[in-house]
């Protein structure tokens, strides 16, 4: 399937969580948590969640990164 699923992170606040945690613009938030973020109403739902770890999938140009968080 050659059409890209996620959310594409547009711009952040300098000094924001995501920034501090190295997600950058033009980012592809793929999953959070396992739960797959296809719209933007998934990410923000998977965001507002009351988790102490972290766990984020993001595609980078070609690649795809994991990052983990334990809160």
């Amino acid at each position: 399937n050659s059409m890209q699923r996620g959310v594409i992170v547009v711009q952040m606040r300098r000094g924001s969580q995501a920034h501090r945690l190295g997600v950058q613009p033009h980012d592809v938030i793929l999953l959070v948590n396992n739960h797959k973020i296809d719209r933007v109403e998934d990410l923000e739902r998977a965001i507002n969640s009351n988790v102490d770890n972290w766990k984020i999938a993001l595609k980078r140009g070609e690649r795809t990164l994991t990052i983990f968080i334990k809160g």
